[in-house]
């Protein structure tokens, strides 16, 4: 989690202030769809359904948030893959003071 060296690589020519990058990872999900396989294989295997999502982490200096004001609900990554710093601390807490879960 050594992030000088990112940010040191996306500095902006004649700045000494990074440009932002946004931290992801990519996650795949391998499922049965639970319906019968009917393209000529005579097994009746089911098929094998697989989806593919990126997901956005955080930035180098920055903390990233989704908020869904209708269902009230706000989504950000966990702290096993982002930090858990003070200003994340501090926004989560006053969403779920205004009754964000």
């Amino acid at each position: 989690r050594e992030r000088r060296p990112l940010e040191e690589q996306f500095l902006a020519p004649q700045s000494t202030v990074p440009q932002e990058v946004i931290l992801t990872r990519w996650i795949t999900d391998s499922s049965m769809d639970g319906t019968n396989n009917n393209n000529g294989d005579a097994t009746g295997n089911d098929t094998k359904e697989t989806t593919v999502t990126l997901e956005l982490l955080e930035g180098l200096t920055s903390n990233l948030f989704v908020v869904n004001h209708h269902q009230r609900m706000v989504r950000t990554a966990p702290t096993s893959v982002a930090l858990p710093g003070f200003a994340r601390h501090m926004a989560m807490q006053s969403l779920q003071r205004l009754g964000y879960t």
